[in-house]
């Protein structure tokens, strides 16, 4: 019982901070080097976001759900893989049995390395926004506005992964 309430608090922390940044992400008030570190954050996993809602009609079209709590696991449990995208995919399965001896394609297993390389990639990602937002620019800039487009097609793309396992 306490593993599973240690566990909700180190996933429900991330998610309650990430859910702020997206606030901070729509109101450019303040000027502070921290402020904008937010909203960096913010933009990075807003398309992860849209994918998140939009894919429980999408699922419901083709599979349907037995239970309200099936779906809720599933997309609260599906944000950091659609954070994360199809790139960071792609590297962990190409890796992840090399440098733990699991077997491929469960991130349940491989929890760690999986959510270092998606770190990594929102660290470099959430940097070039802030770098952008920090000079002046808005979501209009070419670079951060690249960053989104390519943020929203590698969630989509890896919207269909089994993360949960084979």
């Amino acid at each position: 019982m306490i593993h599973h309430i240690f566990l909700a608090l180190i996933y429900l922390t991330p998610l309650g901070f990430s859910i702020w940044c997206l606030v901070r992400l729509f109101r450019n008030q303040k000027d502070s080097w921290f402020y904008q570190l937010q909203r960096s954050f913010g933009w990075v996993i807003f398309p992860a976001l849209l994918v998140v809602l939009i894919q429980p009609f999408l699922l419901l079209l083709q599979h349907g759900f037995d239970d309200v709590s099936e779906l809720a696991v599933f997309l609260f449990g599906s944000w950091p893989v659609l954070i994360a995208g199809q790139s960071v995919i792609t590297i962990f399965e190409g890796n992840v049995k090399d440098w733990t001896g699991h077997r491929r394609d469960t991130m349940l297993d491989n929890a760690p390395v999986f959510l270092g390389l998606m770190a990594a990639q929102t660290l470099v990602l959430t940097t070039a926004v802030y770098w952008r937002f920090r000079s002046g620019k808005t979501w209009r800039d070419p670079l951060v506005l690249g960053i989104g487009i390519f943020l929203l097609i590698n969630a989509a793309l890896a919207r269909d992964w089994p993360w949960y396992g084979t």
